[in-house]
């Protein structure tokens, strides 16, 4: 029988704000093999695209979005986007409380602004780089834009959890209050990372008992939850390691392939 193996990208797999920009060897040869096997590996992220270095790794299958956007062998599964109203809307009420955003979906991204030195910073965070201008405004582009994910980013916390009060109660908003990046990662109702994951299983008929996830965030919680083997990283915040079924090595020192080597001995 088949096995499958999700893997969450940043504080997985790579870790950008320490220099960790591409998978080590190691853990490259690991999914491979584990591949080779008969068995499939998924890319689960809250980004919205693959980020080429992970693109490199013959993934069978991408739930990005945070389970907005799934794709399986290049078949579309899941695509939930955000209307132009709802995009339109939101604009207006991140602009109110000093707000940006990044906008984002498999096949494009876009920023509010090009200038706004909170959101120049959480772009370099994720992609290495402050420069903005690469990205089309959002404003242009509503009416055609596919859009299944938003970053709001802030200057307080107060701005962000006055802003999140004005969004529908029923959207998937995860809230990350650290100085260093305050910001919402929001989508529409009805899809999770964790939820993603069991969907893409069932799809394919695969055992529960057969399923594997690696994560380090508090949106990963409920992917670790959802399969046997939930493995949180030894980087991992502590509420994810309590909730995960084991915990591995950090993503610098090798996490994935000790775990594959304990479980499979690959």
């Amino acid at each position: 029988m088949a096995k499958i193996a999700f893997f969450d990208i940043d504080g997985t797999m790579i870790d950008v704000p320490n220099g960790m920009l591409e998978p080590s060897k190691e853990t490259i040869r690991v999914l491979q093999s584990f591949k080779s096997l008969g068995n499939y590996i998924v890319a689960a992220t809250a980004r919205t695209t693959i980020p080429n270095n992970i693109r490199n790794i013959p993934f069978d299958g991408y739930i990005c979005s945070d389970g907005h956007y799934v794709t399986f062998h290049d078949t579309i599964l899941i695509n939930n986007v955000f209307t132009k109203n709802q995009i339109i809307e939101q604009l207006a009420i991140y602009e109110e409380h000093n707000g940006s955003c990044s906008l984002g979906g498999f096949y494009g991204n876009w920023v509010s602004s090009h200038t706004n030195p909170y959101l120049k910073k959480h772009h370099a965070l994720y992609e290495g780089t402050s420069d903005l201008t690469s990205l089309p405004l959002i404003q242009e582009h509503i009416g055609t834009a596919q859009v299944n994910s938003i970053a709001a980013v802030f200057s307080s916390t107060s701005d962000l959890f006055a802003a999140k009060q004005q969004l529908p109660n029923d959207w998937a908003i995860n809230v990350y209050d650290d100085p260093i990046d305050i910001r919402m990662d929001v989508h529409l109702a009805g899809f999770s990372k964790g939820t993603a994951c069991r969907y893409l299983y069932q799809h394919l008929n695969i055992d529960k008992g057969d399923t594997y996830a690696f994560g380090d965030g508090d949106n990963d919680k409920e992917m670790l939850q959802l399969v046997t083997h939930g493995i949180a990283m030894g980087n991992a915040s502590p509420h994810i390691k309590e909730i995960a079924s084991d915990v591995t090595d950090n993503v610098e020192k090798e996490g994935i392939a000790k775990a594959f080597k304990k479980y499979l001995n690959i």
